[in-house]
């Protein structure tokens, strides 16, 4: 006997943020898809795509990567305030300790932006590395990596069977579990991954 949970039909939210349209199994933000928002926006565009209206207007992908860039160099001036207390704590509370440096009226790119340059000091903290200074100029992603590794970024390659947002804006679905490798043994029927004794 079916149950009726008596929500069937409820709106709990609206929002202009997100739909999802679970049949076809596509997310959309902004009346974007998650492709699509990757492949023309990337991570700066999408911020602001999903700020738009909320934390100002005219947020396009250079004005976002321009603000989030100042952020990190913000971020990492403020390092000195708290990257010390940090050293016997828990990644959790290092990032804690990050945010709680902020000034009161901090901006919204601000907060994000000290996010990146708060884990990245961290991680290098704990392998007994100096942390790296962000170059402004370039996207959150790459900076991201570049403070992480004091070194270009590395060529990201796709992956086979793996759903790519390089311009693939009509996918409906997206598989995020990578092929097994020509060595491995599948499982039952062929499944991937291999079933675990």
């Amino acid at each position: 006997m079916p149950v009726d949970s008596g929500l069937a039909g409820l709106i709990a939210a609206e929002t202009v943020l997100s739909h999802a349209d679970g049949p076809r199994g596509i997310l959309w933000m902004r009346g974007h898809t998650l492709d699509q928002l990757v492949a023309d926006f990337g991570y700066d565009g999408a911020v602001g795509a999903l700020w738009e209206g909320f934390a100002g207007t005219g947020l396009d992908r250079a004005t976002m990567r321009a603000r989030l860039g100042a952020g990190r160099v913000k971020a990492f001036g403020r390092l000195g305030d708290w990257l010390h207390h940090a050293a016997a704590r828990s990644p959790v509370e290092g990032a804690r300790l990050a945010l709680a440096s902020l000034p009161e009226d901090s901006a919204p790119d601000e907060i994000l932006a000290t996010l990146p340059v708060a884990a990245t000091a961290l991680l290098r903290q704990r392998r007994g590395k100096p942390p790296v200074a962000p170059d402004p100029a370039r996207g959150t992603a790459d900076d991201l990596l570049h403070m992480a590794h004091d070194a270009p970024a590395p060529p990201i390659a796709p992956l086979p069977g793996r759903c790519m947002a390089a311009r693939r804006v009509r996918r409906s679905t997206c598989s995020t579990r990578r092929r097994p490798p020509a060595t491995s043994t599948p499982g039952p029927k062929g499944s991937w991954p291999p079933a675990s004794g």
